[in-house]
């Protein structure tokens, strides 16, 4: 007789293109993938309808069940959330219109103003047209009598934790992210006050992770009633923004790491006291009372998909790994820089030699992001790096770890390259985990996340054909040291 699947912590990710339900019990992991649907528009600008929000995470909640999953005793759920999502609620705690999405960039206006009265001296860091102030700035002009109906200003998984247990806040992750709080971890209300903007709007800001409150039974629309009644008593955890969620599916734990994501989007994270000189030149985020610093490549995995399905000639991914790792094999590399054209010669090569240029051009993108990440941090701050950690779908790939490894060498020749590793299908998705283990945290503060993390998100020694430094050195110097 099987055992029985039951399910204890909840972590959903809420991405552009997918949602991402995972679960954890009797230390046993689970994840389906919901496809997320075409958007909307508000004022002319991308945007979503949040009650799909409900839907989504009651689907992928039956695709568990068939599975075999028993919810009947979750105890934890949290969310990982597309960030710079602009919520509005009136008095009545319902959704004015569709959410503008963080692919919104219209508010370029906004930031020059913003700029030119000198608040990113108060707030510590520049405005940016997708933040939640900013955006919602530019709405109010488009229709000036949307602030007599605004009750409350949130981020969709502050919207989520809502209507799950009736509690409002703003998670710290997604506050510090959106230019809502100040130099001093504060909320800005006199910045507030001068882009316009009403300082009660704004729920109280609390840390990710912590308790929100228990879920009660709703029974105010069919698909709500069913979540609740699903996941009715559980403790809902403030979430994080996806960066900050996947940095934690990465095991960002010291400041000694910088772990490298080789997914759909390639990203480079490292962990900054928030005492330490920075230059400003990447993103910044709130990591529990810490700084993550992170770089992101917009196509990375997708790149090498699309590269895939054009070249292979029908041929397996086992069987290019197998060519391209083969030393017999003769080298002949290009640099494929932008993914939409190809240099000279290169149809002329074989297709070891294609597969070899996608993967070292990929593996040199995710490096010049590491270089950046380097940059960033003033040296005199900082503990030197000692370790480099890659996961994802194409560091599966001897050769592409290789040369990763070699063009690591140019520029930090004392730190090692380890692969993570991630329990069952989290492998693919970091942001998701991330949700998971802060729901399986209950709380209990960031020990109890570096535990997690370490237990669950593991690393491993990698083996690296040598032969391939030298090739790394003439395909990368270059372009490293520029």
């Amino acid at each position: 007789m099987s055992e029985r699947k039951i399910v204890e912590d909840v972590g959903i990710d809420y991405g552009t293109e997918q949602i991402k339900v995972g679960v954890h019990g009797n230390g046993k992991f689970d994840l389906v993938v919901i496809p997320n649907v075409a958007p909307v528009k508000f004022c002319g600008e991308p945007a979503f309808n949040v009650e799909d929000s409900i839907k989504f995470a009651n689907d992928g909640i039956e695709k568990l069940k068939v599975e075999g999953w028993d919810f009947s005793s979750v105890m934890g759920v949290s969310f990982s959330v597309r960030q710079h999502e602009l919520v509005l609620l009136d008095k009545n705690m319902e959704p004015i219109g569709p959410a503008i999405s963080w692919q919104s960039g219209i508010a370029t206006e906004e930031v020059k103003q913003l700029i030119e009265q000198k608040l990113h001296e108060v707030m510590g860091s520049l405005p940016e047209e997708r933040f939640v102030p900013v955006k919602l700035m530019w709405l109010l002009k488009q229709d000036s009598s949307l602030k007599d109906n605004i009750h409350r200003v949130m981020t969709l998984d502050a919207y989520l934790a809502y209507i799950l247990t009736g509690k409002e806040h703003l998670s710290r992750s997604e506050a510090q992210s959106n230019w809502l709080l100040d130099i001093n971890g504060d909320l800005a209300e006199d910045v507030l006050k001068l882009m316009g903007l009403e300082p009660e709007w704004f729920p109280e800001v609390i840390d990710a992770g912590e308790l929100v409150g228990a879920v009660n039974l709703d029974y105010s629309s069919p698909e709500l009633r069913k979540l609740t009644t699903c996941l009715n008593g559980a403790g809902v955890y403030a979430g994080r923004g996806d960066n900050d969620s996947l940095a934690h599916g990465l095991c960002q734990v010291d400041f000694i790491t910088i772990n490298m994501s080789a997914g759909t989007s390639g990203t480079v994270v490292r962990l900054a006291e928030i005492i330490w000189k920075l230059l400003g030149k990447v993103g910044h985020f709130d990591y529990d009372r810490k700084i993550l610093l992170l770089a992101i490549l917009k196509k990375c995995g997708s790149w090498y998909s699309e590269f895939f399905r054009a070249h292979c000639n029908g041929h397996s991914h086992r069987y290019i790994d197998s060519l391209t790792a083969n030393p017999r094999n003769k080298f002949k590399i290009l640099y494929l820089r932008d993914g939409e054209s190809y240099p000279e010669g290169f149809n002329k090569l074989t297709l070891t030699n294609k597969f070899r240029s996608i993967e070292a051009s990929i593996a040199l993108e995710l490096l010049l992001l590491l270089k950046t990440i380097l940059l960033e941090v003033d040296e005199s701050s900082a503990p030197a790096i000692e370790r480099v950690g890659i996961i994802g779908g194409i560091s599966a790939s001897k050769f592409f770890t290789s040369i990763l490894y070699g063009g690591l060498n140019l520029i930090l020749p004392n730190a090692v390259l380890v692969k993570g590793s991630a329990p069952g299908k989290f492998s693919e998705h970091s942001a998701a985990l991330g949700a998971l283990i802060t729901a399986m945290a209950e709380g209990e503060g960031w020990d109890k996340l570096v535990e997690l993390m370490k237990k669950y998100c593991t690393t491993e020694e990698l083996e690296f054909a040598s032969e391939y430094s030298d090739l790394a050195n003439d395909f990368m110097s270059e372009k490293l040291s520029a």
